[in-house]
């Protein structure tokens, strides 16, 4: 969520076709609205959402928003809003902002299972938003809004990520040798993996974890690559950053971490990822913070 007056900008992009595109965490990229810059401004209590000349305020009770996602359909576009109000049972509802011609903006009512993670496509003639299950709803729900009027429609069930590969073979000592492919993690973070919930990739991270990675004996039996290590911490970091993920990537994978043979060159890589240039800045954050508790986690003994 935006701090409390911090100013959000979406760029245009006039030249797209009709469809849905999630913004990165954080809600700053570009959207497909073809009526303007998208904004939403102002202070805590006072936020405004704003399409080139035309604006709509927020509820009085609102702290923070950012935008998710941003539709363009034949003559309107729509933005996916999530919306943060004081009430700690329910830390985000969403509010899809329709922006017609030269209409003034509409704004449909909040929604939502108060969680995080809810995507949009366009479909029947509007805009669907599916999202996970959540206290206000046991199961994975789905809203349609269209000209005005949201109602609920039956959800479709979210994809699963791709079966994760693990590859086992024989080096020249005879070891047995685990490769692991992460699912698309990182695009998730990025909200291009539409319709999957954040405890599905966490709960295929505890199923498809190489046993010979679980315990710092059987990781000093195994060799890594620089570029699989890269690329195996940015996985984790990208896990991490997911809701609740944190303490399933510590868990997980603190064996690795704490091993004699690969643990220092696991830190440094997650180093190099928290501080590379070319690396998505979601992805750095997410990296940092994994490094920090990563950390703080092998250098305690009482959390051995």
């Amino acid at each position: 969520m935006l701090a409390p007056a911090t100013a959000e900008v979406a760029r245009v992009d006039a030249t797209a076709k009709a469809g849905c595109a999630e913004l990165p965490m954080g809600g700053v990229g570009s959207t497909l609205l073809t009526g303007g810059t998208a904004t939403i401004a102002g202070t805590e209590r006072r936020r405004i959402v704003r399409v080139g000349a035309r604006a709509t305020a927020l509820g009085r009770d609102v702290a923070s928003a950012t935008i998710r996602a941003a539709c363009k359909a034949p003559g309107v576009d729509y933005m996916l809003l999530a919306v943060a109000a004081n009430d700690a049972a329910c830390p985000v509802q969403y509010q899809v902002v329709e922006a017609r011609g030269a209409a003034p903006l509409r704004l449909s009512r909040r929604f939502g299972s108060c969680v995080d993670g809810a995507t949009a496509r366009l479909a029947d003639g509007g805009v669907v938003v599916t999202m996970p299950a959540g206290p206000a709803r046991p199961e994975t729900i789905a809203y349609r809004y269209a000209a005005g009027r949201l109602e609920a429609v039956a959800a479709v069930q979210p994809p699963r990520p791709p079966v994760v590969v693990q590859v086992v073979k024989q080096d020249r000592r005879g070891f047995r040798v685990t490769a692991w492919t992460a699912p698309p993690a990182c695009a998730a973070i990025a909200r291009a993996e539409p319709g999957v919930p954040a405890d599905v990739y966490l709960a295929d991270l505890r199923r498809t974890w190489p046993r010979d990675w679980q315990t710092r004996g059987r990781l000093g039996d195994q060799p890594f690559e620089t570029a699989a290590l890269r690329s195996l911490v940015t996985d984790l970091s990208c896990l991490s950053a997911l809701p609740g993920g944190e303490s399933v990537v510590i868990e997980t994978a603190r064996p690795l971490f704490a091993s004699r043979r690969h643990g220092r060159a696991a830190f440094e890589q997650l180093d190099e990822v928290a501080r590379g240039s070319t690396v998505d800045p979601a992805i750095r954050a997410a990296a940092r913070q994994l490094h920090a508790q990563m950390r703080f986690r092998i250098d305690d003994p009482r959390l051995r």
